[in-house]
């Protein structure tokens, strides 16, 4: 049994392995052509706007893509549910939060003297 439980583990470590290796190519391959891009980028602005002018606009643009894909993750976050917020005022009671663990105890109790069958 063990070892049918060791061979799943490891088929599933070793997949995960292996996709994690194939994003962090990804990753890789596409911050060189940030970076190639980039250079272009400045290149082409240096020969019409001047070094320094090119240098903040390359910048800004920086600038501009880290502030919207902050202001995304803001906006996108995960927000309390009002189901939560009403669990947690219910828990935050003495008296509440004694009836809930002995609720908890006793379906504890229930599942644990279930009959399970064995095959």
């Amino acid at each position: 049994m063990s070892h049918i439980v060791e061979t799943i583990v490891s088929h599933l470590v070793g997949r995960l392995l292996r996709r994690a290796a194939g994003y962090a190519a990804i990753v890789i391959a596409l911050l060189v052509a940030l970076y190639h891009f980039s250079i272009a980028g400045t290149i082409a602005l240096e020969a019409t706007y001047g070094v320094l002018t090119a240098r903040l606009l390359i910048g800004g643009i920086y600038a501009v893509i880290a502030v919207l894909v902050l202001l995304t993750l803001w906006v996108t976050r995960r927000k309390p549910s009002p189901e939560s917020q009403r669990v947690a005022a219910f828990l935050s009671s003495p008296q509440n939060m004694q009836v809930a663990a002995l609720l908890e105890a006793a379906m504890i109790g229930f599942m644990a003297g279930k009959k399970t069958s064995v095959r």
